[in-house]
């Protein structure tokens, strides 16, 4: 379960990277429940288009903004590493769960680069992010995780909307690239059967 948890958010970072865009399934748990009385706003476009330090601006979860330069130990003593789920691979390719409050969080995965230990995750700046909650009907429509303004559930068109048009993509999936890197994409959004937007991945660095 573990191996194939890692595997597939770890294949959607990988193929971001390699400018691929497909969906992949996940199993996900429930979220823990949250009160937010925060005002979300969709900020426009960049004028030469989005990178992932910029992105990652626009993404709240349970109220808490991201910025560029977060790290585990910025987001709160709330927050925890769950290291029975995370992993490092041989590689130094290390993929890390973590827990809100004591709850399992197997939606949401940091993705980082040249590690041999956990203890050096807690200041250093996650080289990709994933949320996937195709398995958790309840977080589609829930101001718990925000996207430039926009909620999980959302069609096609309203990610098109606060996003801007993609570099390429499907009916299944978008990607847009690296206004600095061109050939690299730094966002990739999955969308389900029914056209409902379940999973994003933001590539920072």
């Amino acid at each position: 379960m573990l191996f194939k948890r890692i595997s597939a958010l770890g294949v959607v970072l990988v193929l971001l990277f390699l400018a691929g865009c497909q969906k992949e399934n996940t199993k996900t748990a429930d979220s823990p429940e949250t009160t937010m009385p925060i005002s979300y706003h969709t900020l426009p476009v960049p004028e030469d288009g989005w990178n992932g330090e910029e992105a990652i601006k626009t993404f709240y979860l349970f109220g808490h903004q991201f910025s560029e330069n977060f790290t585990i130990e910025s987001l709160g003593e709330e927050y925890t590493i769950n290291k029975k789920e995370s992993t490092i691979l041989d590689s130094g390719v290390c993929f890390i769960y973590l827990n809100h409050n004591k709850d399992f969080l197997n939606y949401f995965v940091l993705e980082y680069r040249n590690i041999k230990s956990f203890d050096e995750v807690y200041d250093k700046n996650p080289r990709g992010v994933t949320i996937n909650i195709d398995d958790i009907p309840e977080l589609f429509n829930s101001n718990k995780i925000i996207f430039n303004g926009i909620k999980l559930g959302a069609s096609k068109e309203e990610v098109e909307t606060a996003f801007g048009t993609p570099t390429s993509g499907d009916n299944r999936t978008i990607c847009y690239s690296d206004k600095a890197k061109p050939d690299r994409n730094c966002l990739g959004f999955y969308f389900d059967e029914s056209g409902k937007f379940y999973a994003f991945s933001i590539i920072i660095n």
